[in-house]
């Protein structure tokens, strides 16, 4: 990755991120209803509610998607240039700093929607719905539901990304060719993925928790997750996230490294 101007790095970003949607958006929805408990896996959720299902909450995972990338990158390379040597740290910094002003709330928003998948009545029937919806029930504050997971989940996850990408990039070069990024965005993605999925299962079921009849989201915990469902809870939707999120990355690093190698 190259030290480009911010705007480059911000549509270079919008790119990589709108590719990975429409690519890994069936194992998205496979893991989300999976950790949520209520799927076994793809075929389930593919059999529930038939192939646009898997596509459930693609409007708002689109805008995520394409606004955290482009705000984890140039984020990232301002901090890298204010913070020299240290990628793990500019990473971590540039996690929170996504999962704070962009990645809750369209997550919330995600989730809601994704919850109601197979339902026969639907109140979030689509983003501007579920988003009037939250704003009339919970007001601003209900869209942050989960923000402190999400921005915990986001900061490790960038935090192990950019901190190991150089030196995986430069170790997989030699077979890799020109694929380079690809192949290194997604061994950092696996990498990343196993380290952050406890606090992924309870960011998921904090922000699909439904609204009860005071606007209020239901309170959710790690410990009381594992007290109720058992410690193998911790590892639910590991294998689709996996899936997902490695070639995500790979998608995005390749995408990025691609686009913005053209820009000026």
């Amino acid at each position: 990755m190259t030290s480009k101007s911010s705007s480059s790095a911000f549509v270079a970003g919008l790119v990589a991120g709108g590719a990975e949607v429409w690519l890994t958006m069936p194992f998205e929805t496979t893991k989300n209803r999976v950790q949520m408990g209520r799927s076994t896996g793809f075929f389930d959720v593919l059999k529930t509610a038939g192939p646009r299902g898997l596509y459930y909450g693609v409007q708002a995972q689109m805008v995520q998607v394409c606004g955290k990338v482009a705000i984890r990158f140039t984020a990232f390379e301002r901090l890298k240039r204010a913070l020299p040597g240290s990628a793990f740290v500019a990473g971590l910094l540039a996690g929170c700093i996504e999962g704070a002003i962009w990645v809750a709330p369209t997550e919330r928003l995600k989730m809601l929607r994704q919850a109601e998948l197979g339902a026969g009545a639907r109140a979030h029937g689509n983003l501007l719905q579920s988003l009037q919806l939250v704003l009339r029930e919970q007001g601003a504050k209900g869209l942050l539901a989960g923000v402190r997971e999400t921005v915990a989940r986001n900061a490790m996850a960038n935090g192990v990304r950019f901190g190991i990408f150089a030196k995986v990039d430069a170790a997989v070069t030699t077979f890799a060719g020109k694929f380079h990024a690809v192949v290194a965005g997604g061994i950092t993605g696996v990498m990343s993925t196993v380290v952050t999925n406890p606090i992924d299962v309870l960011k998921t079921r904090v922000q699909s928790a439904p609204l009860d009849a005071d606007g209020r989201a239901a309170a959710v915990t790690l410990r009381g997750l594992v007290e109720k469902e058992g410690a193998a809870v911790l590892a639910r939707g590991l294998g689709p996230r996996v899936v997902k999120i490695g070639l995500g990355q790979a998608i995005i690093f390749g995408v990025y490294d691609a686009v913005r190698s053209r820009l000026p």
